[in-house]
């Protein structure tokens, strides 16, 4: 039925999943793998450490012209890591 799907409508951190899992069933990933490479990078990794490390003002930003916040320090990890 998954191959079927046109469209993904995400909110929030469901985005994160969608992005995700669109990228990898376009290149042929089944969904188990997809599910499972997920779960394990979710349970895997400290993300408020690794966010909270990112803001510290000796930190490289991936777009130094941003603000300096969580949010924007989660938007460059997910997008370096996933």
């Amino acid at each position: 039925m998954l191959k079927q799907v046109k469209a993904i409508s995400t909110v929030s951190g469901g985005t994160i999943l969608g992005v995700y899992y669109a990228q990898h069933a376009n290149l042929g990933t089944p969904f188990h793998t997809i599910y499972h490479d997920f779960v394990h990078w979710l349970s895997s990794t400290d993300l408020v450490k690794k966010g909270l490390d990112k803001i510290n003002e000796d930190a490289e930003w991936d777009h130094p012209y941003k603000r300096t916040n969580l949010i924007n320090a989660f938007a460059e990890l997910y997008n370096s890591s996933l």
